[in-house]
């Protein structure tokens, strides 16, 4: 039997990798880029056009309110660096809001928004974990993803 190869099917050139196929291939990349870190909470990858969750890790619940609001925070940085991030009834203060990045805290936990061209990344770190390394590896993934043109 023939092995499928969808990176030279022209089918799949055109079309792309079947949605179970690209969703397991993203939430793998979530694994091995942000929650292998130790530094990362919880993460979701989020297409920008569809508002459609494209990955995320265990426990995280992001519904199409929630997701069509982080996406809003992009289009008004100075409101957010005034008034915050809302999310899960909590306010978190605004300690960065650029054109492609935001970040937020709440004590020792945070908040980490990141865009590419296509899509949105989105990360928590908790109490014992440093955000640094949080925003580091939020930020790789997003240049990795840039550089995919995605």
């Amino acid at each position: 039997m023939a092995a499928l190869n969808m990176y030279k099917d022209p089918y799949y050139q055109v079309h792309g990798l079947p949605d179970v196929i690209a969703m397991n291939y993203l939430n793998l990349m979530l694994q091995d880029t942000l929650i292998i870190t130790k530094h990362v909470q919880q993460a979701a990858i989020i297409d920008i056009a569809t508002h459609k969750v494209k990955a995320c890790s265990i426990g995280l619940k992001l519904d199409n309110e929630v997701i069509t609001y982080f996406l809003s925070l992009f289009k008004d940085p100075m409101g957010i660096r005034e008034h915050g991030i809302n999310y899960e009834e909590k306010n978190y203060r605004c300690v960065r809001a650029e054109r492609h990045a935001i970040y937020g805290k709440l004590g020792k936990r945070g908040l980490v928004l990141v865009q590419t061209r296509t899509l949105m990344i989105v990360a928590s770190f908790s109490e014992n974990m440093l955000g640094s390394i949080c925003v580091e590896a939020v930020e790789c993934l997003a240049d990795y993803f840039r550089k995919k043109n995605m």
